[in-house]
């Protein structure tokens, strides 16, 4: 075999080790997401198993990062918790405070009319529709923006809704729908409405930060608000103020 077929055959054997490494990485990645996600259906039964079925779509929060979720609420005793998208999230909260007794006001922000009246039948089933304010604040054009301008909630019925309760301490950003480049910082404007009206302790939590859009956004927040980033997994961070303990399971 001359020179240039031993360069060959060395470059090929080195791209079949690439590989490999390659595949073993994912191979593990796949494997450890598995096991944290095993874990924590497996922490959250109680509140997983009653109930009829909930459909779960790609939008859905995971298992991993409603754990996160639900460990804030217990452990650093949250009063006021506000979600912006309604879905699992919902019912697992409410099922929290009942299970619980939890002293938490929950505050459920959604844009789609019919979804909403979706997850209001799933809470009316279960008798939790006292336990949770469910808000229809449609889409509607907005002032706050990072780059491009993008619709965002109504702000007229969340201040109406927000009006009564306890100053939020305990946040989930999961709406609205950011899953194109066109669409991509529609979740930015959350912290400069809410800045001025948070507890002096609270967390909050951004999903979906797997996407560019999310991620540039959790580190805009973070920068804003002086406080420390924490990334939970590939999809879930947040940033949290005079946070009592420590609650989040990686």
């Amino acid at each position: 075999m001359g020179i240039l077929g031993k360069v060959k055959k060395f470059l090929l054997e080195q791209a079949k080790s690439r590989q490999f490494i390659q595949d073993t990485r994912i191979r593990s990645y796949f494997n450890f997401e598995l096991g944290r996600t095993q874990i924590a259906i497996s922490l959250l039964d109680k509140l997983l198993k009653d109930g009829p079925y909930f459909p779960i779509a790609s939008p859905t929060l995971n298992m991993f990062s409603m754990l996160q979720l639900v460990n804030d609420a217990v452990v650093n005793r949250r009063k006021c918790y506000v979600e912006f998208g309604a879905g699992i999230s919902t019912l697992v909260m409410a099922r929290l405070k009942r299970l619980n007794n939890l002293d938490i006001q929950i505050v459920s922000i959604e844009s789609d009319q019919e979804w909403l009246k979706l997850v209001e039948g799933f809470l009316k089933n279960e008798n939790l529709e006292s336990h949770v304010q469910l808000v229809y604040a449609p889409l509607v054009e907005n002032d706050i923006y990072l780059s491009k301008k993008t619709d965002w909630y109504n702000r007229d019925a969340i201040d109406r809704a927000l009006a009564s309760h306890p100053k939020p301490d305990l946040v989930l950003v999961d709406g609205p729908f950011a899953y194109n480049e066109e669409l991509m910082y529609a979740r930015f404007p959350a912290y400069s409405y809410l800045k001025e009206k948070m507890s002096d302790s609270f967390t909050i939590f951004l999903d979906d930060i797997n996407r560019k859009g999310e991620n540039e956004i959790l580190e805009y927040w973070a920068k804003e608000s002086g406080l420390e980033k924490t990334i939970l997994s590939t999809t879930f961070g947040c940033f949290s103020k005079n946070r009592g303990f420590y609650p989040f399971y990686q």
